[in-house]
């Protein structure tokens, strides 16, 4: 069974009506980790309209228009939220994404100084410490405070979800495996953990849990 029924299937784009900036932020972060980056992008555009001072829901816009292939808009976006937030983290990184995505630019140097900057300034968010490892292609660093965290955080399906993915790109097949099956556990419509699970299922050429694991997803839905 092929892993594009998953991929490329049907993506709701329909928005719940919420109440509030944080509320639409918030719906924006779930739907982007669940790979609805449309919906994840209009949340955050709403979010915007109602508190336009958010820089975060600024960052985060822009790093949906540059994975939509949008780089025009996602520059402007995260200028919108450096103009509020000059270290935004987000807006820093999209930036440079947006900008120079094949990180040729002599200024991506420079770029990824300013973002080594603002993560030194959250000592204690897991993401943004494992994130700086990614920039200096340090994997083992990264997965290692994945693992970390998971361990904190047993009930955090993103977190185990994550750790799979790091798991994977590590080339721990086996590992990667438990970790994308307890996200998919603790969440039966995380729909990264279920893809993720049967990859690397796929890796070890175990094509028949593959199939399952595919199959279960679908009759879950």
């Amino acid at each position: 069974m092929s892993r594009a029924i998953l991929v490329n299937g049907p993506i709701p784009v329909k928005i719940k009506k919420l109440t509030s900036a944080q509320a639409y932020y918030e719906e924006g972060n779930r739907l982007g980790c669940y790979n609805n980056l449309v919906g994840a992008l209009e949340c955050f555009k709403l979010a915007t309209v109602l508190k336009p001072d958010f820089d975060d829901a600024h960052a985060k816009k822009a790093g949906m228009l540059r994975s939509l292939g949008n780089p025009e808009e996602a520059i402007e976006a995260a200028k919108d939220a450096l103009n509020i937030n000059p270290k935004n983290l987000w807006a820093l990184y999209n930036l440079w994404r947006a900008t120079d995505p094949d990180r040729e630019n002599p200024a991506s140097e420079a770029a990824m100084k300013s973002i080594k900057d603002a993560i030194a300034k959250t000592p204690n968010d897991y993401k943004a410490q494992a994130f700086v490892n990614v920039l200096e292609d340090r994997s083992d660093l990264e997965t290692e405070i994945y693992k970390q965290a998971s361990i904190k955080f047993p009930k955090d399906q993103f977190i185990h979800q994550v750790l799979g993915f790091a798991l994977k790109e590590a080339g721990s097949f086996a590992e990667a495996e438990i970790a994308y099956k307890t996200a998919a556990t603790l969440d039966k419509d995380f729909v990264a953990a279920w893809i993720g699970w049967g990859d690397v299922l796929e890796l070890q050429k175990k094509y028949p849990e593959a199939e399952i694991v595919y199959t279960t997803y679908i009759l879950c839905q």
